[in-house]
């Protein structure tokens, strides 16, 4: 099942589960992140990795966390492969970020949530843990330390998140 999330100028729509629901601006804005005319999908249930050998998730870049519902596995080797456009500010990037921002950035360039990776990079942790996070970028091979719920993010600076746009799409496959 796949919950989506569309802003319009008065609701946010949770339109794609059943039942729809709508909610206040006022409301949704604090609890989701988003603002007029985002749209985020991603699967909110357990990934039956039997049932189906490849999922592909849209992740916004606005989110703080974009929680994908799909759950590694410890010690299972997963192929990941993002492609798409999302923008920080003005400047468009595709999954690997870019590598120097403007003045202004560059005063911030350690606070960044993965400082050691490029803006903008795409990244994944497990289960919103800090202690796990890990770049994605366009292809990556990742090998769980433990069971959790793949959550991923645009690298940027926390509190700077209001101004990204777009979306990169994710492809997540199980190595057998």
């Amino acid at each position: 099942m796949f919950r989506c999330l569309l802003k319009t100028s008065h609701f946010l729509l949770l339109a794609c589960g059943l039942p729809a629901l709508l909610v206040t601006d006022r409301d949704s804005e604090a609890a989701s992140g988003l603002f007029k005319g985002d749209v985020a999908c991603a699967a909110r249930n357990e990934f039956n990795w039997s049932g189906a050998p490849k999922t592909m998730i849209r992740i916004c870049s606005r989110p703080y966390w974009n929680h994908t519902g799909v759950v590694l596995e410890s010690g299972a080797t997963y192929e990941l492969k993002a492609a798409g456009t999302w923008t920080d500010a003005s400047r468009d990037c595709g999954p690997d970020g870019y590598l120097r921002g403007n003045f202004f950035q560059e005063l911030f360039r350690g606070l960044r949530r993965s400082p050691s990776n490029q803006w903008f990079a795409l990244m994944g942790a497990l289960d919103d843990s800090r202690d796990t996070i890990f770049l994605i970028g366009s292809q990556a091979t990742y090998v769980p330390p433990r069971r959790g719920e793949l959550v991923c993010f645009a690298n940027d600076v926390p509190g700077f998140y209001w101004n990204n746009a777009g979306s990169v799409t994710l492809s997540v496959s199980r190595r057998e």
